[in-house]
């Protein structure tokens, strides 16, 4: 079994034939039970080989049984610390992974990792691919510092065993890079890509597979730095040669326009994001079918979109259909199915179903508090949205002290200037407005317009979100004048981006009309 990318059929023939595979090594491993026992040689091959069949097919809770059988069988006769014994925990640790259960696939890389080192050498190839691994599992645990430490290692390596331009030692560097992404570290993120870019279009040109997704991972932290419309000229240039190269319905082309989609609902062109992501969750159904956890997210992202575009009853229709579908494809703590439950709980909020969505908020926060810890960044940020229905509900001093100690965890985690550290605290600005204390929610919200305009530019819609709630702070604070001024801007920055009718556009020129009543005008 590979780690490497997720598993897509790429063909109905594929499917078949593992169907036929499967057929033939379940009833050879019946037969070698009975005739050999679980620790025979011939029946410790046949399972190996049913147990990849089974994680290729998706089959996870059988591979698991199988690699925990033959993870026994491996222990008895060889010991923990035998070649074949590690290779046997560390494809263990796959299943789990997929299975979404990160904390037990996380110690049995570790374990296999540190046996590994032992036993082959800290350089040898298995012992590099499970660092590898075990640094994937960390960084979808979020524990980003222990990933980023082990993907240094791993570059180092790699770097001194191959060159800088080694395939291995590229793949070590995206990765890193992904890291430092997530850490906010994105200047030397976009470095670390650009070199990867620079040399696999030196290696392999510039319309090769590997190629293109460095430069969509380039795309993905330019999309970060609020540079959008860069990050969509990206994301179009790699679909262009994507589609020619590799068909319009390949799963990479597919990735690659579901990125496009998301880039350009952030750049406000709902009605083309909706119809990008349409195109993707047909293909994806027609070739995956409907309930496979690719469909699934596509269409989560289409419901995203309906929730945007203000279709709040059909974006609840979908999320309450996706919730039992992914339960079932993953169960219902896997990461995805809990993202499925929060978006639910978040359209919930916002048809004003409160209580319903508290107690959904609760459900995921007590799931991710159980799967990922108490301070992993999708825990905190399920405790904020949680924190955003308390003041909802009127229980403003509440939500106040919760947006206060997820500030306090994101400062440490990210550091000040962080999107995530942003957002946290423009709701803790926002509950102090709330409480009447406008002076201390101006500093809050000053400071955000600070940060988002130097990490994003003055245009963006967070920089302005930012500008149009400041400029409620100082009408609060009686400083009319200056609120004109800020809803003016903000007001024009919302034309220019969403239009005259969107929402947040209808919603600041009655803000600024107000305020000009007061001044008479």
């Amino acid at each position: 079994m590979s780690r490497d990318r997720p598993l897509t059929l790429a063909a109905m023939g594929e499917l078949e034939q593992l169907e036929q595979d499967r057929a033939t090594y379940e009833a050879t491993l019946e037969s070698h039970l009975a005739r050999y026992g679980e620790e025979h040689p011939e029946t410790i091959a046949v399972r190996t080989k049913l147990a990849a069949v089974l994680w290729r097919m998706r089959d996870l809770g059988r591979a698991r049984e199988e690699c925990e059988a033959l993870l026994r069988a491996r222990l008895s006769l060889h010991g923990p610390k035998h070649p074949e014994t590690l290779t046997t925990r560390a494809n263990l640790a796959s299943v789990l992974w997929d299975l979404g259960d990160l904390e037990r696939a996380c110690e049995e890389y570790q374990t296999a990792l540190s046996d590994s080192i032992r036993v082959l050498g800290a350089e040898h190839p298995d012992t590099l691919t499970r660092r590898s691994c075990l640094a994937g599992v960390l960084r979808q645990l979020g524990r980003w510092q222990q990933a980023r430490t082990h993907y240094e290692n791993l570059l180092h390596s790699h770097i001194r065993l191959h060159g800088n331009e080694h395939p291995e030692t590229l793949t070590a560097r995206s990765a890193l890079a992904g890291v430092l992404r997530a850490l906010g570290e994105l200047d030397r993120a976009r470095a670390e890509y650009e070199n990867v870019l620079r040399a696999r279009t030196d290696m392999l040109g510039d319309k090769h597979p590997d190629t293109l997704v460095a430069r969509g991972c380039l795309a993905g932290v330019l999309w970060d730095l609020g540079q959008l419309e860069q990050a969509r000229a990206e994301y179009e240039a790699v679909l262009d040669v994507e589609v020619d190269l590799l068909g319009a319905e390949h799963p990479e082309t597919l990735t690659t326009r579901h990125n496009l989609a998301t880039v350009v609902k952030d750049l406000g062109e709902l009605d083309r994001a909706r119809a990008e992501y349409e195109v993707v969750l047909r293909a994806r159904t027609d070739m995956l079918g409907d309930k496979h956890p690719d469909t699934l997210m596509a269409r989560g992202c289409l419901a995203g979109v309906l929730w945007d575009l203000g279709q709040l009853e059909q974006a609840l229709a979908e999320y309450e259909a996706l919730l039992p579908l992914h339960t079932e494809a993953l169960g219902p703590d896997h990461p995805h199915t809990l993202i499925t439950r929060a978006n639910l709980a978040g359209v919930l909020k916002d048809l004003g179903r409160l209580e319903q969505a508290r107690t959904e908020f609760e459900t995921v926060l007590t799931a991710r508090t159980e799967l990922f810890g108490a301070d992993h960044p999708d825990t905190l940020i399920t405790r904020a949205n949680l924190a955003g229905v308390l003041a909802a509900l009127g229980q403003v001093e509440h939500a106040h002290a919760e947006y206060d100690a997820i500030l306090k965890a994101h400062l440490a985690f990210y550091g000040p200037d962080h999107p995530i550290t942003l957002t946290t605290r423009h709701h803790l600005a926002t509950t102090l407005r709330t409480l009447g204390r406008a002076e201390r929610a101006r500093t809050e919200f000053e400071t955000v317009l600070t940060a988002r305009t130097e990490l994003f530019g003055v245009d963006h819609p967070e920089t302005l979100t930012a500008r149009h709630d400041l400029a409620g702070a100082l009408k609060d604070l009686g400083e009319l004048e200056q609120a004109r001024a800020e809803y003016e801007a903000t007001l024009d920055g919302y034309i220019a981006f969403f239009g005259a009718q969107h929402p947040y556009t209808l919603a600041a020129r009655e803000n600024l009309d107000e305020v000009l009543e007061k001044l008479g005008r």
